[in-house]
């Protein structure tokens, strides 16, 4: 799955589609299926503030270790 690595990438790319500059604050969140452990259906795991201006694309990434996705 991620090759041997001790931490998972996650990437998107955001784009301001409308003609005004703005803000957008991109959250990333984990989830179990199918634990026999009760978890939260979803965890808040990062987040970031992007400032974006008009039909501007900005990449976007997050990097989880093993202490974010242990429990």
């Amino acid at each position: 799955m991620n090759g041997g690595e001790e931490a998972v990438r996650v990437s998107a790319t955001i784009a301001n589609t409308g003609s005004k500059a703005g803000r957008e604050i991109v959250q990333l969140y984990i989830g179990l299926r199918d634990t026999s452990v009760v978890r939260p259906v979803r965890e808040l795991k990062g987040f970031k503030v992007l400032e974006l201006a008009p039909g501007e694309p900005q990449k976007v990434e997050f990097t989880l270790g093993l202490e974010q996705l242990a429990f």
